[in-house]
């Protein structure tokens, strides 16, 4: 009878490369601030750490920022200016006009409404009808030097400078000057800074 060929040799199992493990990936923590702030053309800087420009349409109103019981408005408006030296010019955007609204007094049933307009600072940067609206329907004006409270709302400036408190925020509004060669003359930095722990129960956003 034929031989029957015998079968291969079964090799043994091989094991699979060994692979060096990789490095754990580091992740950097972004350390969260009080405040956040608006500025320039403008840059925007965030809470925790981001950071973006805005180009706004021109003369639009835009809610930059949202808690209970209190909201802030801010209006763009185009303006060319230069840089180095002259060197570069920029159509931008700057921020020109602040409205803050609240419910303030009891159980928040009064509204208090108030407005900062660059236009009505100087040549220096100051003015004496830079802020106006109302408390609880009665009209408020304020310029350098001045303040008001309204209920648990105070509102005081020095020269082109304003703070709002109410409750746990603080806003505070500077104007300074453009120097644009068309377009507005004076723009609004805008800052927001809260206390305690109000930010993290309210989930205030904008």
């Amino acid at each position: 009878p034929a031989v029957q060929p015998s079968p291969p040799p079964r090799m043994p199992p091989t094991s699979p490369p060994s692979r060096t493990p990789s490095p754990p990936v580091q992740w950097t923590e972004l350390e969260p601030t009080d405040s956040n702030k608006i500025e320039k053309d403008p840059h925007l800087y965030f809470a925790h750490g981001g950071r973006a420009d805005f180009r706004g349409r021109h003369l639009q109103l835009y809610n930059f920022f949202s808690a209970p019981g209190l909201s802030a408005n801010l209006r763009m408006e185009n303006a060319t200016f230069t840089l180095h030296g002259g060197r570069l010019t920029v159509d931008g955007s700057f921020i020109t006009e602040f409205h803050l609204v609240a419910r303030v007094g009891l159980a928040g049933r009064r509204w208090a409404n108030f407005s900062y307009w660059a236009s009505e600072l100087n040549e220096n940067s100051w003015g004496w009808r830079v802020i106006n609206g109302t408390c609880d329907r009665r009209r408020v004006r304020i310029g350098k030097g001045g303040d008001k409270r309204c209920e648990e709302l105070s509102v005081s400036m020095q020269m082109s400078t304003a703070t709002f408190i109410v409750g746990n925020w603080t806003a505070v509004v500077r104007g300074t000057r453009t120097f644009a060669v068309a377009g507005p003359q004076h723009r609004l930095d805008v800052s927001f800074s809260v206390h305690g722990d109000y930010a993290a129960r309210n989930l205030p956003h904008g």
